[in-house]
């Protein structure tokens, strides 16, 4: 169950002492307030998506409309307007949205240069995690490598799904015979999808 929704929160007041209330005449008594609607998920804000403002004498509680204002109490409401800024945490959720997408970008594109490195420069003791003839998962362990060969042990064992193939990467489980590709075969076999994931260690 998803919760969300929009809530209103107190930015700042203003309650000049020298305004004279044109309800009541009663000096110092009229209150400017403005407040900010956020949008929210679990309680976490989002955006703001809008404003309100009040301007209400304390003595009459009479309500000013910024368009009946006389020009010294409208000039105090528009600075008040100007003074209020929203606080940066009511963007919290954007910014952090934002620094996800900025963080998997970037782990994204090192993790494609990684695999780039590993494909043109493969190491003794790679391991290429691949998709099988019969669609089961299993890996081919770097044995040895001459020139533009490379040379590979199978594991013994297949793995029905792709997560959890790490439970057969142990050593025990590839045998004593190899084959090899050339390297443009291997990279061939990673960009068709073959081999979906090369692990070094």
């Amino acid at each position: 169950m998803i919760f969300y929704g929009w809530k209103e929160t107190h930015l700042k007041s203003s309650q000049p002492n020298h305004l004279i209330c044109p309800s009541c005449k009663s000096q110092g008594s009229i209150i400017f307030s403005r407040f900010s609607t956020y949008f929210h998920v679990y309680w976490l804000p989002i955006l703001p998506i809008g404003k309100r403002d009040s301007s209400i004498c304390q003595n009459c509680y009479h309500s000013l409309e910024p368009k009946n204002m006389e020009f010294n109490i409208k000039n105090e409401y528009k600075s008040l307007k100007v003074r209020t800024i929203i606080p940066i945490w009511q963007f919290s959720g954007i910014i952090l949205i934002a620094c996800l997408i900025l963080f998997f970008t970037y782990t994204d594109k090192k993790d494609k240069k990684t695999k780039f490195d590993y494909l043109n420069y493969p190491a003794v003791n790679d391991v290429y995690r691949y998709k099988t003839e019969n669609k089961n998962f299993s890996t081919l362990l770097v044995y040895e490598i001459l020139e533009d060969s490379v040379y590979v042990i199978p594991n013994e064992y297949e793995f029905s799904e792709m997560i959890g193939i790490e439970e057969i990467e142990n050593d025990s489980n590839y045998g004593e015979y190899y084959y090899s590709y050339s390297l443009d075969d291997i990279k061939s076999m990673y960009n068709e999808g073959i081999i979906y994931d090369i692990k070094r260690k």
